[in-house]
C-alpha cells in the first residue's frame, strides 16, 4: 500500500481485485489498509463484511455480467453482454422501488480491445 500511497499522493480508500482462489485472510489484509473492497462475489448489494480490523464495506461484483465470462469464456455473440445488462437493469429498476440497487458489470480493457480489433481491419 505504501507504493500506491506514494504514487497517488494519498492512501487508497478502496480495492478491486480477483475473487477466484482468494484466501479468506485477504479480506483482513485489505481491511487493514482500505475501507471498502470489491470483487467479493457474494451478493448483489453492498454489505458490511467482518474482518480482523473491523467492518469493511463489500461492494458487489458480478461474475454473470462480466465480459470475460460472457465474451471470452462463453464465446457468445457480441450482443449477449448488452442483452444481459439490459435484463439486469430492468430487474434492478423494478426492485429499486424497495430501495437503492447497484448494477455492477465488468468490462475489461483487454477484452474490449480484442473485440474492437477483431471487428475492424486493425492488426492485433
Amino acid at each position: 500500500m505504501s507504493v500506491l500511497t506514494a504514487f497517488l499522493g494519498k492512501p487508497p480508500q478502496g480495492w478491486i481485485g480477483r475473487d477466484a482462489a482468494r484466501p479468506t485472510a485477504t479480506l483482513d489484509y485489505l481491511a487493514e489498509a482500505v475501507s471498502n473492497g470489491s470483487a467479493l462475489v457474494m451478493d448483489d448489494q453492498p454489505f458490511w463484511a467482518r474482518s480482523a480490523y473491523g467492518p469493511m464495506l463489500a461492494l458487489p461484483y458480478s461474475s454473470e455480467l462480466n465480459d470475460i465470462t460472457i465474451m471470452l469464456t462463453g464465446l457468445h455473440e457480441s450482443d449477449a453482454m448488452l442483452k444481459r445488462v439490459k435484463d439486469a437493469f430492468d430487474a434492478l429498476y423494478k426492485e429499486s422501488a424497495k430501495g437503492p440497487r447497484i448494477l455492477a458489470f465488468g468490462v475489461h480493457p483487454t477484452s474490449a480491445a480484442r473485440r474492437i480489433a477483431s471487428s475492424t481491419s486493425m492488426p492485433c
